[in-house]
């Protein structure tokens, strides 16, 4: 009888060690699931279709989309809407354009993708307005951002090198929005103002007037190649930084040329 006894015992033991095992299993599955599942959210966007320079925003909506989300509704105001006006205020909204982003940000396949963007709101919403310029600044009720390039060279120096690599560099290394350039000879009535009014005492120079201000890496490092004047404008002066291009001193009226160039 004994035997019987523990016979079954050991087969009610390991009956539940296998439904253990399988509710383990399912329960797994479940997760898995779970996870891999796209994550439901809702996209708001708020722009001003007047801005043509500000940032684009399509760039942020296509890294989004590019995401295991499912987007279940997906809205574009104008910043002058009453829809948008209701948001800017509930959100404290200070730049458009923006992006609200609801649903389902705590998945662990989307979480770290959203936490790297702007802020989240009271209601868990995130909140994702431009940190770089060109944005339209609902506080100051203007476009930050924009920029004029003024090159001056010298004609009369055929070796200097062509200061169009400027607009490239300041586009390519510090992301600065240039709206107009204009091109000056030194030896030119608004070549030799600009000359005299700053005080250039190298060529090719360059000058940056508008919201230069707002592009914190360039004013960061501007002081190593260049000064702000009193009327905001930003002056370079230090060709020499360049890596050994040939440049005119204007003070000595000689050609500065790099120590392996004859």
């Amino acid at each position: 009888m004994f035997k019987y006894v523990l016979l079954l015992l050991i087969l009610v033991a390991g009956s539940l060690v296998t439904l253990n095992m399988q509710l383990t299993l399912a329960s797994q599955k479940e997760r898995e699931e779970e996870n891999n599942r796209p994550a439901e959210i809702s996209i708001v966007t708020i722009v001003s279709s007047s801005c043509e320079t500000c940032v684009e925003i399509d760039t942020l909506l296509e890294m989004i989309q590019k995401q295991n989300v499912q987007i279940n509704s997906d809205k574009r105001f104008e910043v002058d809407s009453e829809e948008a006006k209701i948001l800017i205020t509930e959100y404290k909204l200070e730049r458009v354009p923006s992006v609200l982003v609801r649903g389902e940000l705590e998945k662990d396949s989307v979480r770290t993708f959203f936490e790297s963007l702007g802020r989240t709101a009271e209601d868990g919403t995130r909140v994702i307005e431009p940190s770089m310029p060109v944005y339209f600044d609902l506080t100051q009720n203007k476009l930050v951002g924009e920029v004029s390039l003024t090159t001056i060279s010298d004609s009369t120096c055929a070796e200097c090198y062509d200061p169009s690599i400027h607009e490239s560099i300041l586009k390519n290394n510090f992301g600065v929005t240039i709206t107009k350039t204009e091109i000056l000879d030194a030896n030119s009535g608004q070549g030799k103002t600009y000359v005299q009014r700053y005080a250039i005492k190298e060529l090719p120079a360059f000058l940056l007037s508008g919201d230069a201000t707002s592009y914190d890496a360039l004013v960061k490092t501007w002081g190593q190649v260049g000064t702000v004047e009193e009327d905001g404008t930003f002056v370079f002066r230090k060709n020499s930084e360049l890596g050994g291009l040939v440049y005119k001193n204007l003070s000595t009226g000689t050609i500065v040329k790099p120590e392996t160039q004859e």
